[in-house]
């Protein structure tokens, strides 16, 4: 189970330099904001950055990661890595130290200068304070595929009932799933 997960940006594979990848992580961030999702930037401390949301509850690593997927095509980029991987995946933590570049990692603010990608540790906890945690409904409710320029929409949001309705028809369950369905 995971309450977290991140679209991971690298120079070379996904941008040509920092600059362009810290505008597709804006654009990533802009995307998920449309669709009522909040995501964080955070600088890697090496060749890119991580996109993050944070969930209210955890949940597996699935619908995360097709949630993160369809945020990213609407924001027309193809994500190639994004965590969690599967169960036993890892990712650096945020504010920690790259062990190539010894850079600090973290969160940026308006004012990051990718020429100057410094962190300031000190200011970290109080902006992460200020990180809004993302409801479950909200996330799950994110079509899988989305408009992006060169794909067609294909929406795979369901309702409340019908996702009731496919529970149910998988039998019988353990009293706690019995009482969320109700």
């Amino acid at each position: 189970l995971a309450k977290c997960g991140c679209i991971d940006l690298d120079v070379t594979r996904d941008a040509k330099d920092l600059s362009e990848a810290l505008v597709i992580a804006q654009n990533i961030v802009k995307s998920a904001s449309e669709l009522g999702i909040n995501l964080y930037i955070e600088y890697s401390g090496n060749r890119g950055f991580h996109v993050w949301v944070f969930l209210e509850k955890a949940i597996t690593h699935e619908p995360i990661k097709k949630a993160l997927r369809a945020i990213a095509l609407k924001a027309n980029f193809e994500a190639k890595e994004i965590y969690p991987k599967d169960l036993n995946s890892n990712i650096k933590l945020p504010c920690t130290t790259h062990l190539k570049t010894s850079l600090r990692c973290g969160f940026i603010t308006p004012d990051f200068d990718v020429n100057n990608p410094e962190i300031d540790l000190e200011s970290q906890g109080d902006l992460m304070a200020k990180f809004e945690l993302t409801a479950l409904d909200k996330l799950i409710n994110i079509p899988t595929e989305v408009k992006s320029e060169d794909k067609p929409v294909n929406s795979e949001v369901r309702s409340k009932e019908e996702i009731k309705g496919l529970l149910e028809s998988l039998g019988d369950h353990p009293s706690c799933i019995k009482h969320l369905l109700t």
